[in-house]
Formats: C-alpha cells, sequence, structure tokens
C-alpha cells in the first residue's frame, strides 16, 4: 500500500481554471468515487493553497500496489481530469515531495483503508481487451445456471455471445478477486432510468459461507452504486436460498413473474 502527499504549482494565469477544475471534481464527486477501484485508491483527498502569490495542488492518497492509471481510464470524468491536468500544471516547477513516515489510524479505519487499497477488482464494460474477464464471467456464469436450479444448458459458446450481448447493451460487470489474485465471483448489472438491475450475482463455492457475499453487495453499495436508492433483481421461486440471502440484506418482493408451459 502507498501513502503519497505531492504538491504541485498551477501556471501562471491558469488559477481561475484550476478553480474550475476543483469545482467540477466537487460536483461530480460519485462519478470520481466510481473511477477509484479501478486505480485501487482507498482514499484521495485534494488541497488548495497559495504561497508567494502563486497557487498550488496538494494531492493526500492512500493506494494500491500495481494500481492502474488514471490516463488509461475509459471514465468521462478522468479524462477531463487528465485534460485539466495538462492544461494548468506547471511541469517546470520542482514539486514538492513528502516522505511518508507514520500513519496512525483507529484499527477498523485501517482496516477498510487496506481492504480498499490491496483487493483486485476489475470494473468494466464491454471492450475487446476485456476478453480474459469475459471468459472468466462465462464460467461462473455457467455455475450461477446450475445453482439457480435453472433447467436449460448453455454451451461454453453460447454463454460467451451472451456475455458479449450484454456488454455491448450497456450492462457492467465488476470481477471479485482476492489478495493472492483469485477469482471469488462477480456482479453484473445495468442502469435503467430509476434503478440499478442487477443480472447476475455469484460467489465461488470455496468462499461462501465467509460473509462474501453481503460484503460484495455492501461494497458495490458503497462504490458504482452509490447515489442509486432502488435495486432491483430476479430470483426463481424455487430458489429459497437466494431468495433468504436478499431478504437479509433488506431486498423486498417487487413484482413476480408467472410462467404457463404451453406444450
Amino acid at each position: 500500500m502507498v501513502t503519497e502527499f505531492d504538491t504541485f504549482r498551477i501556471k501562471v494565469g491558469k488559477e481561475d481554471r484550476a478553480k474550475e477544475w476543483m469545482r467540477i471534481l466537487n460536483q461530480r464527486k460519485e462519478e470520481c468515487i466510481r473511477t477509484l477501484q479501478r486505480e485501487k485508491m482507498a482514499m484521495e483527498t485534494i488541497f488548495m493553497s497559495e504561497r508567494d502569490g502563486r497557487l498550488f495542488l496538494s494531492w493526500f492518497s492512500i493506494q494500491g500496489d500495481n494500481a492502474e492509471n488514471v490516463d488509461t481510464s475509459d471514465h468521462e470524468i478522468d479524462k477531463l481530469h487528465c485534460q485539466f491536468w495538462d492544461e494548468c500544471i506547471d511541469q517546470t516547477y520542482t514539486l514538492d515531495k513528502f516522505e511518508h513516515v507514520l500513519t496512525l489510524a483507529d484499527h477498523n479505519v485501517a482496516k477498510s483503508l487496506t481492504l480498499a487499497a490491496k483487493e483486485t477488482q476489475s470494473l468494466g464494460e464491454y471492450s475487446s481487451e476485456n476478453e480474459p474477464d469475459i471468459a472468466a464471467l462465462v464460467a461462473m456464469n455457467a455455475n450461477l445456471i446450475i445453482d439457480e436450479g435453472h433447467t436449460y444448458r448453455l454451451t461454453t459458446k453460447e454463454l460467451t455471445d451472451r456475455v458479449h450481448a450484454w456488454l455491448k447493451n450497456g450492462f457492467q460487470y465488476q470481477i471479485f478477486r482476492d489478495q493472492g489474485g483469485q477469482t471469488i465471483g462477480y456482479a453484473l448489472w445495468r442502469e435503467q432510468p430509476d434503478h440499478i438491475f442487477l443480472r447476475q450475482f455469484f460467489i465461488n463455492d470455496a468462499f461462501r459461507r465467509k460473509g462474501l457475499g453481503t460484503q460484495k453487495i455492501q461494497a458495490l453499495l458503497d462504490g458504482p452504486w452509490k447515489g442509486w436508492t432502488s435495486i432491483r433483481l430476479e430470483v426463481l421461486d424455487r430458489n429459497d436460498r437466494a431468495q433468504a440471502f436478499w431478504q437479509s440484506l433488506g431486498f423486498v418482493q417487487y413484482a413476480r413473474t408467472l410462467e404457463l408451459k404451453n406444450a
């Protein structure tokens, strides 16, 4: 885990643009929070100061190792952030670099920060570069179909085509992995006008009965789903175990789908 505090000088004449930059980040805070997981960023705080008539911005951050860089992000707010950075930051200035010596934090806070910074979670949409993720999604989806008690089975190609179709039509996913890189499970959802539709949620058998399902849903609520007031999902009537799990998290029956077999 990396703890940093860095100070950067703003170019002369770009002070108002830098302040506008900070206003935009504040106004679009929820978008910014949604980008943190790909960077393994547990916490990021920005300070503004003036010294000898010059404006400075300082960043304090706690971040996991081997994180994704912000300039490789596909998020619109990250792209805008990088544009402001190039426009406003004075690259000729030798930045103030501080050596991290000590962090003191309540044990519960420290544990939460460590988990947020170290746990590898991939959050994505459709991209040809995401094929390894798609292969993992397909394998877990096949197990989910069995777990849910569906009567149908799909081939690997059919499952792959279906996952591709979902991702091309606005679904997002998150793959949960532990610190050793082992796959814990995944979630697949789409943002609707007034709610999040959770299409699939799955925890691999080896990681069950450890509270990880509840933990991952809470992480989604605190992360990419933060700000959404309604989360909806579908559960088969005969899947008593899944119904008990979702009800334990506070989900209540919203609608019921009826089917007539017309042989």
